[in-house]
């Protein structure tokens, strides 16, 4: 394996931006002329160089070129952000055989390494259209687009994979493996009710629930899952509860003990909002070893936050605030937003107890740059806005 490339490379996001600009037919002159109105204009000269790979846009540029070519900035700076990280990972020099490629996104999604399997699919992905044989199975770029579109939410950039979402069902013909379809629409699901998109999320759910025979017991403990999860954030953790523990026994039934502890999780954090605090303390405890040992990064910060919450709600800060600062350690550097926002505002709450104005202003600041980052449904993230004069959602 090479040495990385260190610093920004931004050919592929320039050579993007190229194709985005001459697909709308529209010169460098042009461009620039268009962005007169704009804060930070762009000229011609400045868009070369950004398209060659020699320079950086600005956001204010970026939100610019986003609204002229009529692409959402989320999009333009998920790719941008991808090109910053392209460097710093060269795996898919190596892994373009389709069965190493495979166990190395599932690997990394295991793991939690969200960002890291962003960068791989979107890398193989790319390199796979650019390549010169017409020979591909088409089976491995939508299967390459599936897991950018699962990386994607777990990141909780769900307006770009509801996008992506949206644009593959659009593109899968009536050939397309029935298992994928129900895949890729069950991500779109997600991302709309996370977004909000109820009454469009809701259709979509029910498409589902009238496919179900045709797939295998793994979706079914998926769609159970997903079902549950719906109920849950419209404010019915009892209903939900029962649907977590339906996916629990399916994915069980199938060894996929990976998605039984998400089940398991989910179904501890609906116990905690049903005002309980001893069985899904039991819960976690139970799973949390088996997480730390198979190396699920992402659910073990998440048990751990969890349990910080549960002592919170006990009043005994001193667990709380060890749990919430173990789940940091393994959250921050992957960027579990929710997760970390979560612990931050229990820790800046034991620190309003200790009157620690230091700690106060340190976690204060980490919440207020998390904020518009988190899942705005937390009950966390509505009382922070209001108490910092905010409007919640």
């Amino acid at each position: 394996m090479g040495v990385p490339e260190q610093g920004f490379d931004g050919r592929t996001f320039g050579k993007y931006l190229r194709n985005v600009r001459t697909s709308r037919n529209l010169s460098l002159d042009s461009v620039e002329e268009m962005t007169h109105g704009y804060p930070e204009p762009v000229t011609k000269s400045h868009l070369s160089r950004i398209e060659n790979g020699r320079a950086a846009p600005s956001f204010a540029r970026m939100y610019a070129l986003s609204q002229i070519y009529g692409i959402p900035i989320s999009t333009l700076a998920e790719r941008f952000e991808i090109d910053l990280h392209r460097g710093m990972h060269s795996e898919v020099e190596e892994m373009l055989a389709p069965s190493v490629l495979k166990k190395a996104l599932a690997d990394l999604h295991d793991s939690g390494e969200m960002l890291r399997g962003l960068v791989l699919a979107t890398t193989a992905l790319e390199r796979i259209r650019n390549s010169s044989s017409k020979s591909t199975d088409p089976g491995i770029i939508h299967s390459l687009r599936f897991h950018r579109l699962v990386f994607l939410s777990r990141l909780e950039r769900y307006e770009t994979a509801k996008i992506e979402a949206e644009q593959m069902l659009g593109e899968l013909d009536d050939s397309a493996d029935e298992v994928l379809r129900f895949k890729v629409l069950r991500c779109f699901v997600l991302c709309s009710y996370e977004l909000e998109r109820f009454t469009i999320a809701k259709m979509g759910l029910e498409t589902l629930r009238e496919r179900l025979d045709r797939v295998p017991l793994s979706l079914r403990a998926h769609f159970a899952n997903l079902s549950a999860g719906v109920a849950h954030k419209l404010g019915d953790p009892r209903s939900a509860a029962v649907e977590y523990r339906d996916a629990c026994r399916m994915f069980e039934e199938t060894n996929d003990f990976h998605n039984s502890y998400v089940a398991t999780l989910n179904l501890a954090q609906a116990y905690v909002d049903m005002g309980k605090t001893r069985e899904p303390a039991k819960i976690l405890n139970r799973i949390l070893q088996d997480c730390e040992r198979h190396g699920y990064q992402r659910l073990q910060a998440l048990a751990l936050s969890l349990l910080c919450v549960i002592y919170m709600k006990s009043g005994d800060h001193e667990p709380a605030e060890s749990y919430a600062m173990r789940s940091n350690a393994i959250a921050r550097p992957r960027e579990f937003v929710t997760i970390v926002f979560r612990n931050c505002y229990y820790l800046r709450k034991i620190a309003q107890d200790r009157d620690d104005d230091k700690s106060i202003r340190g976690f204060e600041r980490s919440l207020k740059t998390l904020l518009n980052r988190a899942d705005q449904s937390m009950d966390v993230v509505q009382a922070f806005r209001r108490e910092i004069g905010g409007e919640s959602r």
